[in-house]
């Protein structure tokens, strides 16, 4: 177990409570305000990643509320099996053909999910998500979803999404999709529409291979994924990413609110910048938002372009809350005596004092985030989440299962 602790500040004891398990076999991983740290964020997915790799039984593992004063357990997780088959072929034609251990003929149409641990060749068609080492879409092929490969060559129809280190569009390529990559070659005669974004940072071995987790673990995030961090576009781009493979579900912020009310003129720009809107705006590229002399009107178009497509449906499909069972997922918290169905959304993304003073039964054990805390604070009746992120520099996430919660950190 490892001590958790920031600086000087030393965590003090939670009550002895004992927490609920996730409903139905679940595993749910909780994620806190990220507030622009992309760098945090893509430590998280790798932590989680790894817990969702290790063998089912945690018999090792030590129920935290039981005991809990200032430990977090490592945590001991789920694999889902991946399937790979196929056989040796001869290379695609084409300049940039590679050689593939599996592949789909021309005659066949595939719907569903395909993972391959080698490499890829497509000629037919297939209506699902496509993950393997490489990838070639042939001419006359077509896939309509996700691809994620470290190399991928694309000779055919693609409608949906890419991602991969080394991205090659072939002169006979039709491609209707957001791309993602470190390094991109369009052939003349390509067609492409869409996004296109490039990284720095390389796909993992845990993006490749069992990419789509099993049906039972679902990661839910608080909310505040924008605003005083340096990346808030990264974040939601890798969030946008993180959904594409997994279950997800993204809860709505006070800091989302206050973008998507500035969008629709119920929101000052000036008392945004105070909490946190330059880093934002520097990020969508929105020069206009850090310029004194810039109207109001103007930075709300900038912002509006920038955000056209995904990131605009990604902040207008945010969630006021989600239950699981025992348990309630809120960004900030809930006003006490009132029912759910009756809470007003700016308890939900704002409250602070009368929520945390509470110390009765809500109906349900409430997660959430919204307050920064020293250490992650465990309280009989909620679970605050929000590390401060941001300035802190510890970004976390709670794992609930059959066990009850125990901490994930990065």
């Amino acid at each position: 177990m490892a001590i958790l602790s920031i600086a000087d500040t030393e965590p003090t004891a939670a009550p002895r409570a004992v927490y609920p398990p996730a409903p139905d076999n679940r595993v749910l991983y909780v994620i806190g305000d990220v507030h622009g740290r992309l760098d945090l964020l893509e430590k998280i997915f790798d932590a989680i990643d790894r817990d969702k790799a290790r063998p089912k039984d945690r018999s090792e593992g030590t129920a935290l509320p039981q005991d809990y004063a200032d430990c977090a357990t490592t945590a001991r997780a789920h694999v889902g099996e991946r399937a790979s088959s196929g056989s040796e072929v001869e290379p695609a034609p084409g300049a940039q053909a590679r050689r593939a251990s599996s592949f789909i003929g021309s005659d066949l149409t595939v719907e569903g999910l395909i993972e391959a641990r080698g490499n890829l060749r497509i000629d037919g068609c297939v209506y699902g998500d496509v993950f393997a080492n490489s990838i070639v879409v042939s001419q006359g092929a077509s896939i309509e979803g996700s691809i994620v490969a470290r190399d991928v060559v694309i000779g055919g129809t693609i409608k949906g999404s890419v991602r991969g280190d080394s991205l090659t569009l072939d002169q006979t390529a039709y491609v209707e999709a957001d791309v993602t990559h470190n390094s991109l070659v369009i052939e003349k005669g390509s067609y492409f529409e869409g996004k296109s974004r490039r990284v720095d940072h390389l796909l993992r071995t845990s993006d490749l291979v069992g990419i789509r987790q099993p049906s039972n673990t679902l990661e839910i995030y608080l909310g505040d994924y924008i605003d005083r961090g340096d990346d808030s576009r990264g974040v939601v781009d890798a969030l946008i990413e993180r959904s594409e493979r997994t279950e997800t579900v993204f809860l709505r912020g006070n800091h989302e609110q206050f973008l998507l009310d500035f969008m629709v003129g119920r929101f000052d720009l000036a008392t945004w910048k105070q909490l946190g809107a330059g880093p934002t705006l520097q990020s969508y590229g929105v020069q206009a938002g850090l310029s004194f002399f810039a109207s109001q009107d103007s930075q709300r178009h900038a912002l509006e372009a920038a955000l056209a497509g995904g990131h605009a449906r990604f902040f207008a499909d945010t969630m006021p809350y989600f239950v699981a069972g025992p348990y309630l997922f809120v960004h900030a918290g809930l006003r006490p005596g009132i029912p759910l169905e009756e809470q007003q959304a700016v308890d939900l993304m704002g409250i602070r004092r009368q929520f945390l003073e509470f110390e009765d039964d809500f109906g349900h054990i409430v997660v959430h985030g919204h307050t920064p805390v020293p250490h992650p604070e465990f309280k009989k009746n909620r679970i605050n989440l929000d590390t401060g992120a941001y300035s802190t520099g510890r970004l976390t996430c709670l794992r609930i299962d059959s066990n009850g919660p125990e901490l994930l950190e990065a």
